[in-house]
């Protein structure tokens, strides 16, 4: 580390991380509220489509 000369190179790292981070949180939010939704999904309507 180098103070602020390096900050730059810092802040996209971090910024990178925090995608990745949010990235993450959101698939695995999705994933919870598709193991809440499927089975009463599948036992309320048809998979037809």
């Amino acid at each position: 580390m180098h103070g602020l000369r390096s900050f730059p190179a810092s802040a996209s790292w971090v910024d990178g991380v925090t995608q990745v981070e949010f990235l993450t949180l959101g698939l695995s939010m999705w994933g919870a509220v598709g193991a809440m939704v499927w089975p009463w999904w599948s036992r309320t309507k048809p998979v037809s489509w």
